[in-house]
């Protein structure tokens, strides 16, 4: 009794030991995001992003987009190789860390895009009146991904014209709009009410806990803002 009693003891003392190599948290990993040919931040001698994260996280691949020298080029996703034969993750989905890696950007012919705040600004800078990017040709674009703000608080962004007299409609707020050719698109506006979305003890993310939306009258919300509880197995049900 006494023998197996103590060669309990000596398998669980060994169990202990060796709990803390077997279950240990995988350690992190070096991700780094070569430009291939662009750069950064809009800074040209930004080619290169290096960043660490836990093996098994998710990066967006727009987390990090660069831009090109030529405006005619667009970014199209990100690569094992610098040649672009070996793709990664395509510009629009998410990649998976599985280790140290070092991922190229691809670069397609595409569009350029001119987003005109119309009498509003972006990024709460009223010097932002306008941003100009490059899509692939033929890719489908999110119509909220560039959502201006208005001097007047009670005027909500209604989507994006073809004209600054918004009469000539490209996509509604909440619409897709498909890059066929170089396009100036310019915000249009309606009267709103201000929607205040308080989390309580939640928060949306980085910290904030409460977002103020103006939102064209009679429009659904929809659930596009959905806090999260901090450290918690509860979820979201409703406002």
């Amino acid at each position: 009794m006494k023998k197996h009693l103590l060669m309990a003891l000596l398998i669980l003392a060994l169990l202990l030991l060796l709990a803390p190599a077997a279950f240990a948290e995988g350690e992190n990993c070096t991700v780094s995001f070569n430009a291939n040919g662009g750069w950064f931040w809009d800074d040209e001698n930004e080619t290169e992003i290096i960043t660490s994260c836990p093996e098994g996280d998710t990066i967006w691949a727009r987390s990090y987009e660069p831009v090109n020298p030529d405006r005619h080029m667009a970014f199209s996703g990100w690569y094992y190789d610098a040649a672009c034969t070996q793709l990664a993750v395509a510009r629009d989905e998410s990649y998976t860390v599985t280790g140290d890696v070092t991922l190229y950007a691809g670069w397609t012919e595409g569009y350029i895009v001119t987003y005109n705040a119309n009498g509003g600004w972006f990024w709460d800078d009223e010097n932002e009146t306008k941003i100009i990017t490059s899509y692939p040709k033929g890719i489908h674009i999110y119509a909220g991904g560039y959502v201006p703000v208005h001097p007047d608080r009670h005027t909500a962004f209604t989507g994006w014209y073809y004209d600054a007299a918004c009469t000539q409609q490209a996509t509604d707020r909440n619409g897709y709009y498909t890059v066929t050719g170089e396009v100036m698109l310019y915000a249009g506006w309606t009267e709103g009410y201000i929607v205040t979305f308080d989390a309580g003890e939640g928060q949306f993310g980085d910290s904030v806990t409460i977002i103020n939306l103006t939102i064209p009258k009679g429009s659904p919300i929809g659930r596009n803002y959905i806090p999260l509880l901090p450290e918690s197995v509860l979820e979201f049900q409703y406002w």
